[in-house]
């Protein structure tokens, strides 16, 4: 009777979550989960995680409300402790930019006075896991990256390399602790520099404005590199907690979540978290998830949503090009998987 109560505590006490990249519904539902809990994890949130499960096919599905990018991912274990993973990531971090004072002579302003899109975006991926024994396993994921002002883009490869654990006694796993953790961005590369000018036309004349993607002041323009950490408990058969952590240069972000079980076919989930914008530096996002799976003998279905919620307001930004004033923009999400353990 217990449970009932504490799940009440939680949904209570919870705050509203910060952006994030996504994943499968269970990983998003739970903040994240660096953590490889068995039947809970990120097909690239930590690709490790996928080879300490069970799953043999996992297909998932997102989309935002505002810009209806969608997320896809296709994972498949073909053999016994290889997994391999496809997936396309909608999430974009997208604000608007206005470049400030406006001129009062017509002729001295140029489209960049009249707003444009600042996002970073995500695009395709490959990922490979590898189960070293029943405790460990390893996984590593290359993905596109790309940084974009409406009028040019920056845009990169990086690879992620990945480690989840399962603590041993006596030769067999503890299935109520697990580790986990991601090197995000050890190597990039630009396969795409952005240009530093805009030509556009006015009062039927040709001209060229400075427009500089990289020397933002603010403004994150390629992947950086980061350290990100996990951790599962399973005090119960009913109940899962997890808290993860993102080193960001010199901030640092959160992410907790738990996951109930009030039946042996249904599970609740919600988590909470606090991260960076992860395009403008000093921008902080909080955000709420909340997910429920099924299970039905070897077939599970996940959903989530995701609800980000922003406490600073407008970003002043100095570049070369001169003052900016950013928006930041926020966008809900929703995402179903269906994973099969035939």
């Amino acid at each position: 009777m217990k449970t009932p109560g504490a799940f009440t505590l939680l949904l209570i006490l919870c705050l509203p979550l910060r952006a994030q990249n996504f994943s499968s519904p269970r990983a998003t539902a739970t903040g994240g989960y660096l953590a490889a809990a068995t039947g809970v994890y990120g097909i690239e949130w930590n690709m490790a995680a996928t080879a300490l499960d069970v799953v043999k096919i996992e297909t998932a599905f997102g989309i935002n409300n505002d810009q209806g990018y969608g997320d896809y991912r296709l994972l498949l274990r073909p053999c016994a402790r290889h997994v391999a993973a496809i997936f396309h990531s909608g999430t974009r971090i997208d604000h608007l930019a206005f470049q400030i004072p406006l001129p009062a002579n017509r002729a001295d302003r140029t489209p960049l006075h009249f707003g444009h899109d600042l996002f970073h975006e995500y695009g395709w991926g490959l990922g490979y896991a590898y189960q070293q024994n029943l405790q460990n396993a390893f996984g590593l994921d290359v993905r596109q990256h790309f940084y974009s002002n409406t009028f040019t883009s920056n845009k990169f490869w990086s690879l992620n390399l990945s480690f989840a654990h399962h603590p041993s006694f006596a030769r067999r796993p503890k299935e109520w602790l697990s580790f986990g953790a991601a090197f995000r961005n050890v190597v990039s590369y630009n396969y795409d520099k952005p240009k530093n000018s805009l030509t556009y036309i006015q009062d039927g004349q040709i001209k060229t404005t400075g427009l500089s993607l990289t020397t933002h002041r603010s403004i994150y323009t390629k992947p950086d590199r980061r350290l990100e950490a996990g951790i599962a408990l399973k005090p119960t058969q009913k109940l899962l907690l997890t808290l993860d952590l993102y080193l960001y240069y010199s901030s640092i972000g959160y992410a907790a979540g738990f996951e109930w079980r009030p039946a042996a076919w249904l599970a609740l989930r919600m988590a909470t978290s606090d991260k960076s914008d992860q395009l403008v530096r000093e921008e902080r996002v909080y955000g709420l998830a909340l997910g429920v799976g099924i299970t039905y003998k070897f077939v599970a279905v996940d959903f989530a949503g995701y609800f980000p919620r922003r406490v600073g307001g407008v970003v002043f930004d100095e570049t070369s090009t001169g003052a900016f004033q950013i928006e930041p923009n926020k966008e809900n999400k929703l995402l179903l998987a269906v994973a099969l353990a035939f």
